[in-house]
């Protein structure tokens, strides 16, 4: 969730939860302006007495705190306009495309997690086999697109190497690990 809102905040969107009253449901409002922005919007204070506050807006508990931390801070810049576009071909579904290499691209994330040190798979954890099914719509789609190829990005490094191992009878999917 704090990834999602430092994203927002970085292209100057900010959110808010709101009651819908017709299906008694919380909604959250996602604005670029000052436009929808409720200024001077008071919460009656309740004390928590375990009595029922009959559905009024109320703030039950206000806890402040702070946490400085000193030292070097390390960016990356994210620029929504530069990202890869999602694409769609033969209603198979890739990342990115790059029209002067011939390739489509599919980028997987923090995937080390679901490996232990020696880089073995944790036995619970069944995403590979999604994987490995997307790779085959993949290599599908490249056969009869040739000289298509398909690039496989993993940002960490073990679960690239396990990848790389299975999709090696993939004959048209790279796979790269970009840092």
């Amino acid at each position: 969730m704090q990834f999602i809102r430092r994203i927002l905040s970085e292209v100057g969107i900010y959110w808010r939860t709101e009651m819908d009253n017709t299906r008694e449901l919380d909604t959250y409002i996602f604005a670029d302006g000052q436009l929808n922005y409720r200024f001077d919007v008071r919460l009656p204070y309740s004390e928590p007495s375990g009595l029922f506050d009959g559905a009024a807006e109320s703030v039950w508990d206000v806890r402040t705190w702070h946490n400085i931390a000193t030292g070097i801070v390390a960016t990356r810049d994210y620029n929504y306009r530069t990202q890869i576009q999602e694409f769609k071909y033969c209603g198979v579904s890739f990342d990115g495309w790059k029209d002067k290499l011939c390739q489509f691209w599919e980028a997987k994330a923090r995937y080390d997690q679901f490996f232990r040190a020696d880089g073995t798979k944790k036995e619970w954890w069944r995403g590979d086999n999604s994987a490995i099914n997307q790779a085959g719509r993949h290599q599908a789609v490249a056969t009869v697109n040739q000289p298509l190829k398909v690039v496989w990005i993993f940002m960490q490094p073990m679960s690239c190497y396990y990848f790389s191992k299975i999709f090696i009878r993939f004959k048209d999917i790279v796979v790269r690990w970009e840092p």
